[in-house]
């Protein structure tokens, strides 16, 4: 999976804004102070009680997998979350594994790699350790408890590498859920729009978290 130069237009960021106001509010400055306390945190935070969070951050990418910018994420430790997100969202066969991503630190505590085989792309599979299968039990396959991961460094994705490590905090997990940004079947979000346009507009009523590039959108009504 690589970045593109396909990036949010600012124009309609600041419109889609506007036209979410009616059910959705939203904090800003994600960049800025709120990076260090606020809003990585908060997701962090929403993440570890079980919520949802669509993530679209950043340019766009292409390739098999989706990397942390185009990324529909949850706690890797709840088993039921791949119930909740297939009948919320991705609306796939039961059979079809999601997958994590793991900070580098956590990396070796998860996978058994003895041959230290480069794991940035989710593309290789491997077998799991004792303690991925509790604290990643939602992110393998379900039956031999295979893996294929992605290592997420502070240089190949910064945000998303420290969004994790809040995580990691909060629960003592050191990766994520991370599945593409798409209803099954349908190609991956390309502006952040396509989220309200495709996922929302399909009686998706459960998705009340969106992360967007600077923004956490929150449903409104939901305790947060």
């Amino acid at each position: 999976m690589t970045n593109t130069n396909i990036s949010f237009n600012k124009r309609k960021l600041e419109s889609l804004k506007a036209s979410t106001k009616p059910t959705w509010y939203y904090a800003t400055n994600f960049e800025g102070l709120a990076l260090v306390v606020g809003k990585k945190k908060k997701t962090a935070r929403i993440l570890s009680k079980d919520g949802i969070v669509l993530f679209c951050y950043g340019k766009m990418e292409f390739g098999p997998r989706a990397l942390g910018h185009r990324s529909i994420l949850a706690n890797p430790s709840k088993k039921e979350m791949v119930e909740k997100i297939n009948s919320t969202i991705k609306k796939r066969d039961f059979w079809m594994p999601f997958t994590p991503s793991i900070i580098k630190e956590s990396f070796d505590k998860y996978v058994i790699n003895p041959k230290k085989i480069s794991s940035d792309f989710m593309t290789i599979c491997f077998e799991s350790t004792k303690l991925a299968r509790k604290h990643l039990v939602a992110a393998m396959h379900p039956y031999d408890y295979t893996l294929r991961p992605q290592m997420v460094t502070k240089k190949t994705c910064k945000t998303y590498y420290k969004l994790i490590k809040e995580f990691k905090k909060i629960t003592g997990i050191g990766a994520l859920l991370n599945t593409s940004l798409n209803i099954h079947d349908k190609p991956i979000v390309y502006q952040p729009t396509d989220i309200f346009d495709e996922l929302l507009k399909n009686d998706r009523n459960n998705i009340n978290y969106i992360f967007i590039e600077d923004t956490l959108y929150v449903r409104k009504n939901i305790k947060s």
